[in-house]
């Protein structure tokens, strides 16, 4: 191939879509890894050889996203051989003239404008990939290119598709958000047997992780820790120490990491950290275990309060919302929403998306009750309009859905029929 590449030496750069990693090469080059060999296989997909050479350079792909994972770089090069396989058998192919061009117009192979073959050599040898195995990565990106332009081509979105999406994803609402939060009395008290049937029923909610209690002296001058470190070991007590069960929010991480490595055996250490210096000792271990009954009651008590007051807040909420459908007025706090986007809208009454469809295709005006951090929020709408200036882009999104989903698909359909061994223990 290399006379083809001489050939497009003096093109002038111009933009050509394809996977195209040498960037990454002229990146990596200099710490690229060298453990990796050239020309074994680390797996093979339907009889063909997923070669080291294609392991190495899909690993320096993949380390350009801050990822270093041998088994799933092994992993992406089985489904783009699926993929290229795939392509063939549509009768896809790929020329030489092709990948010499995509190489030669790569500014990493280029000197004074033009393609350096010298250059190109030099770079695939400091990373130990030979010419014909870049060379072919190349030709297989390309053609799984072919082949995801041929799905890509074959999407079809039909205009009440878009409309669903655009009524949803551009619609305009006008209209108020009552707020029910506050009920007008609110005397409930638990019984004794309500408490006593929650505890049981969620101990795990009342589980004591096992604490390390420790005692810790903080200063800037060594000598004093010094003091306190022998003071310890002769078994006295110096003063201000101040105790903590570990894991503790108050200390640092480093600080915390130590004081677990304590024990009976080993009751002292110091520790040097941002220029102060802290002498830990060992004191015990506090057992793990349930919280008894009466330590949490006044907890199980809150939270069934809370619950009780959630429910009288609904059931208050759907007496309100039945009110607004017959359009009478609720004395209620609410927020104007004035030509906003309902997607923008949405958050302040945590609608899940099937809360938004409804909102965006019923014909209602009174939506909800919708759970929110203080009760719960009914949504009035007074009126809709949709924004039509992004049906160019809601349909593209859309196709962009629709080839991943297929995409996604295919790849598991071709993996099911593919016999596939992964060769290299990852």
């Amino acid at each position: 191939m290399f006379e083809l590449l001489q050939r497009y030496r003096n093109f002038a750069l111009i933009s050509v879509v394809v996977a195209s990693l040498s960037f990454l090469l002229w990146l990596f080059f200099t710490g690229a890894p060298t453990n990796i060999g050239v020309g074994k296989c680390v797996a093979e997909v339907n009889g063909e050889c997923v070669s080291l050479s294609d392991l190495r350079i899909e690993l320096m792909n993949m380390e350009s996203f801050g990822i270093r994972d041998t088994k799933e770089a092994i992993e992406n090069l089985i489904n783009q051989f699926l993929l290229y396989q795939f392509g063939k058998s549509l009768g896809l192919r790929v020329s030489d003239k092709e990948v010499a061009k995509v190489i030669a117009l790569d500014p990493t192979f280029q000197e004074n404008g033009g393609f350096s073959l010298i250059k190109y050599k030099t770079i695939l040898s400091r990373i130990n990939v030979k010419p014909e195995d870049y060379e072919n990565y190349i030709k297989r990106n390309l053609l799984i290119r072919k082949a995801l332009y041929l799905i890509g081509n074959a999407i079809y979105v039909s205009s009440d598709e878009v409309m669903a999406n655009l009524r949803v994803q551009s619609l305009r609402i006008t209209g108020r958000i009552y707020f029910v939060e506050k009920l007008k009395r609110f005397n409930y008290e638990p019984k004794e047997e309500e408490i006593r049937k929650f505890y049981e029923e969620n101990k795990s909610l009342f589980f004591r992780e096992p604490k390390v209690e420790v005692k810790v002296w903080q200063t800037d001058s060594s000598d004093r820790a010094m003091e306190i470190y022998n003071s310890l070991l002769e078994g006295k007590t110096p003063p201000n120490g101040k105790r903590y069960l570990i894991p503790s929010k108050e200390l640092p991480k480093e600080l915390i990491k130590v004081a677990l490595s304590l024990s009976k055996e080993n009751p002292i250490t110091f520790l040097n950290l941002n220029d102060k210096i802290y002498v830990l000792k060992f004191v015990r271990v506090r057992k793990g275990g349930y919280k008894g009954l009466e330590e949490v009651r006044q907890t199980i008590r809150e939270i069934l309060r809370e619950k009780k007051r959630r429910e009288l807040l609904r059931e208050y909420a759907l007496k309100v919302k039945e009110r607004l459908k017959e359009g009478k007025r609720v004395r209620l706090k609410y927020t104007n929403v004035l030509d906003e986007k309902l997607l923008e809208v949405a958050p302040l009454l945590n609608l899940r998306m099937e809360d938004l469809v409804d909102v965006a295709l019923s014909s209602e005006r009174v939506f909800g009750p919708f759970e929110t951090n203080k009760g719960y929020a009914l949504l009035l709408v007074l009126s809709k309009k949709i924004d039509t200036g992004n049906v160019k882009g809601i349909r593209e999104g859309m196709r962009n859905i629709k080839r991943n989903s297929i995409l996604n698909r295919l790849i598991l359909l071709l993996r099911k029929r593919a016999k596939v061994r992964v060769l290299l223990n990852a």
